[in-house]
């Protein structure tokens, strides 16, 4: 596969992203401290201005007056969690971490399962012709989720499921509401976890991604998230637990809250 100029590949990402989420907004269900404003233009048309992460302050002070079971207890775990980015950000990992600490039972549904079910023609994902099979493939994983989330799991969907899938997510999740945390830690970050985790296939025939290429192809579109850049968690210094906990505290006071509502 040729290497692209990267003003092609933004300028793709662009053109996929412009429109394309129809009622979805961004909307945050109580205040954030340290409001700040969002970029002036947005790769991703239908969001509204968000408020900015905590800052270390307020996290702090969050953190030593509430536990994981009050956070999850206050109603941040009402809303189906989505958690994604490039390859090697710590998507699997940071995903079945929240599910495992939620109070109740709960499930982690890892999209990636749904392109091994494809036995015969698949197409890698990164490439423009596969755009068709991905969005079946997240349609699916979501019903899934959806499914689960319907029958009393607190549950976490985990994958590279950029701003540019989430019509086709919304179109199965329905009016339910969403938690959408995207896992961003740097270039080199990435290509390094990928390059020194195991190698071990978790189904037979699939291994993990390890090629520079599409690695850092997929890490440069989540660089172009527009208003939704307040859904970015750097893990670039963080650990899987610390990265556990910013996610947590975060999403009780609604940072990472997508929600439905009708187009006017």
């Amino acid at each position: 596969m040729g290497r692209s100029e990267p003003s092609t590949r933004h300028e793709r990402l662009r053109q996929q992203t412009s429109g394309v989420l129809g009622p979805l907004v961004l909307l945050h269900e109580r205040s954030v401290p340290t409001p700040r404003a969002p970029p002036a233009s947005s790769a991703c048309s239908g969001w509204s201005a968000g408020s900015g992460p905590l800052s270390a302050v307020a996290r702090h002070d969050l953190a030593m007056h509430t536990s994981d079971s009050d956070l999850l207890d206050s109603g941040s775990a009402s809303s189906l969690l989505i958690v994604t980015g490039p390859p090697g950000a710590g998507k699997t990992t940071v995903a079945r971490d929240l599910a495992r600490r939620e109070p109740g039972a709960s499930v982690c549904v890892e999209s990636d399962w749904f392109w091994t079910t494809i036995v015969r023609g698949p197409i890698e994902p990164w490439l423009p012709e596969a755009d068709t099979q991905n969005r079946a493939v997240l349609a699916a994983a979501a019903s899934a989720a959806a499914a689960l989330r319907a029958g009393g799991y607190a549950t976490a969907l985990e994958g590279i499921i950029g701003p540019w899938m989430l019509d086709t997510l919304s179109a199965v999740i329905g009016p339910n509401p969403i938690d959408y945390v995207v896992l961003r830690p740097d270039l080199s970050t990435c290509l390094h976890r990928a390059r020194t985790r195991s190698t071990e296939p978790r189904v037979s025939g699939h291994p993990p991604l390890s090629n520079p290429e599409p690695i850092r192809q997929m890490w440069e579109q989540f660089q172009l998230l527009g208003q939704l850049e307040h859904h970015v968690v750097d893990t670039t210094g963080l650990d899987a637990d610390q990265t556990t906990d910013a996610i947590i505290q975060d999403r009780v006071v609604g940072r990472f809250r997508l929600s439905r509502i009708t187009a006017d």
